[in-house]
């Protein structure tokens, strides 16, 4: 690596949100630690991000614009491939970071050297940047690879944001970084691959502000494609925790199947609430997603009486409450 490189490189790929991108750069241009670039690319935005990125003359910051529209994975990749820093931060276009936040994370991975990557806690911001509630996870300031890797396949959540600070020389043989087979869900397989070769870093200080997904997301109302996906890259991956199988893998698997079953039943427990229609593409997701012996338990919710629904929907949400409520 060329000795006048960066410590961190920013990598902030962008797509129709000029609205948000300046406050992001601004966020990472106030950072405690200056040695760092941003590079921003741009997967051809029909928006005024152009325009918006002309006004900002700070030497840290390239801002690179693609020929074609190249999609949420490639454009990931290359922002990667562009960055020159030792450690590589992943910062989405509408997301804020506290000035300490790469302080904080390179403090643990200077005094960690088998620490691999760096996550913080999160605080949830509206689309005016009002906080909502925040969620700082239950994690050691650093967890064993191997501890977390099993957290990752045996749940159908992840505590930590994609905006983590990444070692750079961890990536090397993960080729792509950001696998177009997992969709939104790349960063998960990536999480996976890092976690077999390292430690995880955490802060527990809410230092990334995430913005809530605007009305017309691309991602609003496609679950179903969220839960296959996110289940495929489990799949492939179990072979990272449990290349052999073995007793300790069925265990896992089974609570992987139950979580799974958790996650469907509140789905199906929605769509009731909310009235929707439980489509022919519904049970066929059911099928596809859930073992033999949890698919008949879904189906049951149907009969469940609406009182006893609004009761544990309640107190599904009042649990939901304490454990993000700011402050906490």
């Amino acid at each position: 690596m060329p000795g006048d490189a960066p410590r961190v490189s920013f990598c902030v790929p962008t797509y129709n949100r000029a609205q948000f991108l300046g406050q992001t750069l601004e966020s990472a241009l106030a950072q405690t630690v200056s040695d760092f670039e941003i590079v921003v690319v741009d997967d051809v935005s029909p928006d005024a991000t152009p325009e918006l990125m002309r006004r900002f003359a700070d030497p840290r910051i390239r801002y690179v614009r693609n020929a074609q529209n190249l999609g949420v994975p490639e454009n990931l990749n290359r922002a990667f491939s562009l960055a020159r820093g030792g450690y590589l931060v992943l910062l989405e276009d509408h997301d804020l970071i506290a000035p300490d936040y790469l302080e904080a994370s390179l403090d643990i991975l200077d005094r960690h050297p088998g620490v691999g990557f760096v996550g913080t806690g999160i605080v949830i911001i509206d689309q005016d940047g009002k906080p909502v509630r925040q969620w700082i996870a239950d994690l050691r300031e650093v967890t064993p690879g191997r501890e977390l890797l099993r957290f990752l396949l045996t749940h159908t959540t992840c505590p930590f944001s994609v905006t983590t600070v990444i070692r750079r020389s961890l990536l090397a043989g993960i080729e792509p970084p950001f696998d177009a087979r997992y969709w939104w869900f790349a960063d998960q397989h990536l999480w996976l691959q890092l976690a077999a070769r390292s430690d995880f870093g955490f802060v527990p200080a809410p230092l990334l502000q995430m913005r809530e997904r605007e009305a017309g997301h691309y991602l609003i109302d496609r679950d179903r494609e969220m839960f296959a996906v996110l289940d495929r890259v489990h799949r492939d991956d179990w072979r990272l925790l449990h290349p052999h199988g073995g007793v300790r893998s069925t265990l896992d698997r089974s609570a992987y199947e139950l979580r799974k079953l958790s996650e469907m039943a509140r789905y199906r427990a929605n769509r009731l609430w909310d009235g929707a229609e439980w489509s022919q593409a519904d049970r066929e997701m059911v099928r596809a997603y859930l073992s033999p012996a949890t698919r008949w338990l879904v189906s049951a919710i149907e009969w469940v009486p609406r009182p006893v629904l609004s009761l544990l929907r309640d107190a599904y949400l009042a649990r939901l409450a304490r454990a993000t409520r700011l402050g906490s």
